[in-house]
C-alpha cells in the first residue's frame, strides 16, 4: 500500500497536480497513523492479559498461604485454652495450703502455663504485596481491606508476643530458676526428662507473693496475647472467604 502511494505521489507531483498529491499524501499519514494506533492497541492489550496473569497468580497464591496460616492458627487454639485454664486454676489456690495440688499435678499445671503460642506463618506473596506497589494488583477492594487489617493486627500481636517473651525470659524464668526443679515439670513435655534426683517440692512457691505477681502479669499478657490471636484468625477466615470467591470467578 505504501508503495502504490508512493508512485502515485510522484504521477502527481509531476504533473503538477498538487492538490491530488496533498489528498493521497493525507491518505498516507492517515494509514500510518492507523498502524501505530493498531500497535498501541496491541501493545495495551498484551500488557492488560499479563496484568490480569499476575493478578491471578497473587490471588492464588495469597489463598494457599492463608490457608495454610489458618490451619496454624488451629493448631493453637486448644493450647492456649489449656494455657490460660492452667495459670487460673493456679492463681486459685496461690497463698493457701501447698497440699491444694498433688506435687505431680501442680508440675503439670506448671508446664502448662509456661507453654506458649507458636504463630509463624509463611508469607512469601503476602509480604511481597503489602510492601510494595504489587499491592495495586488487588483489584478487589474488601480482599485489599483485609489485607491491611491483617498487617495492623498482626504489627500489635507481635509487639505483645515480644513483651510477653521479654519478661517471661527476664523475670519469670530467673526466679523459677532459683526456686523449683524444671525438671520435674519438664517430664510432662512431648519429650520427657528424667524427675530430679534432688528433692524439691515444687509447690512452695504457692505461697509466695512474687509468684503470685509473676504468674498474674503473665495471664495478663497471654490473655492479651490470645485476644490479639483470635482477632487474627478471624481476618484470615475471612480472607480465604474472599479469596475462594475471587478464584471461583476466574
Amino acid at each position: 500500500m505504501l508503495q502504490f502511494l508512493r508512485r502515485v505521489r510522484q504521477n502527481v507531483v509531476g504533473e503538477g497536480k498538487f492538490r491530488k498529491y496533498l489528498l493521497y499524501a493525507v491518505g498516507e499519514i492517515a494509514l500510518v497513523m492507523i498502524g501505530i494506533l493498531l500497535a498501541l492497541q496491541v501493545n495495551t492489550w498484551n500488557a492488560n492479559r499479563q496484568n490480569d496473569r499476575e493478578r491471578d497468580r497473587i490471588y492464588r497464591a495469597l489463598e494457599t498461604e492463608f490457608r495454610a496460616a489458618k490451619e496454624m492458627h488451629a493448631s493453637n487454639v486448644d493450647q492456649s485454652i489449656a494455657t490460660q485454664r492452667a495459670i487460673i486454676q493456679i492463681l486459685n489456690h496461690t497463698g493457701t495450703s501447698p497440699e491444694a495440688f498433688g506435687i505431680h499435678e501442680f508440675d503439670s499445671l506448671l508446664n502448662r502455663s509456661l507453654a506458649t503460642l507458636s504463630y509463624n506463618p509463611s508469607f512469601i506473596v503476602y509480604q511481597e504485596v503489602i510492601e510494595s506497589d504489587k499491592i495495586e494488583q488487588i483489584d478487589n477492594p474488601d480482599i485489599r481491606s483485609l489485607l491491611f487489617q491483617y498487617k495492623t493486627v498482626s504489627g500489635g500481636y507481635y509487639k505483645l508476643e515480644d513483651a510477653l517473651i521479654t519478661i517471661f525470659s527476664s523475670e519469670f524464668i530467673p526466679y523459677l530458676n532459683r526456686r523449683i526443679a524444671f525438671k520435674n515439670i519438664d517430664q510432662f513435655n512431648q519429650a520427657p526428662f528424667p524427675a530430679s534426683t534432688i528433692v524439691q517440692d515444687n509447690r512452695a512457691v504457692l505461697m509466695e507473693l512474687e509468684f503470685e505477681n509473676l504468674l498474674d502479669n503473665h495471664l495478663f499478657l497471654y490473655s492479651e496475647l490470645v485476644r490479639s490471636f483470635e482477632e487474627l484468625g478471624a481476618i484470615v477466615d475471612a480472607l480465604i472467604v474472599e479469596l475462594e470467591n475471587v478464584n471461583e470467578d476466574r
